[in-house]
């Protein structure tokens, strides 16, 4: 797998109220080799559920799920995510959650 054309990595953290339009924003008018990651940081509320089932509903969304280290630690998890898709490089995949 080739490297995405242009990569998106939202930090979320107590997001359900406002994720869904979000990613709907950045999706919109997108091509189709964008790669938007999502990653979770250890939210209490409900933005992880939403985040896995944004993913299981576009295959260029990502969930990535890990705990609370601020939003620093969730860009960098998603910038490794991205950078390491099809460079042969190990993936941090003890965050990805399979999609449905």
């Amino acid at each position: 797998m080739s490297l995405p054309a242009i990569g998106v990595v939202i930090p979320c953290y107590k997001a359900e109220h406002t994720l869904r339009q979000t990613v709907e924003s950045v999706l919109q008018g997108a091509p189709d080799n964008l790669q938007l990651v999502l990653v979770e940081d250890g939210s209490p509320d409900g933005t992880g559920a939403l985040c896995d089932a944004l993913a299981a509903q576009d295959p260029r969304v990502t969930a990535l799920h890990q705990p609370n280290g601020g939003a620093s630690a969730a860009r960098n998890a998603g910038l490794d995510t991205l950078c390491c898709r099809g460079c042969g490089r190990r993936c941090p995949l003890h965050l990805m959650r399979s999609r449905a």
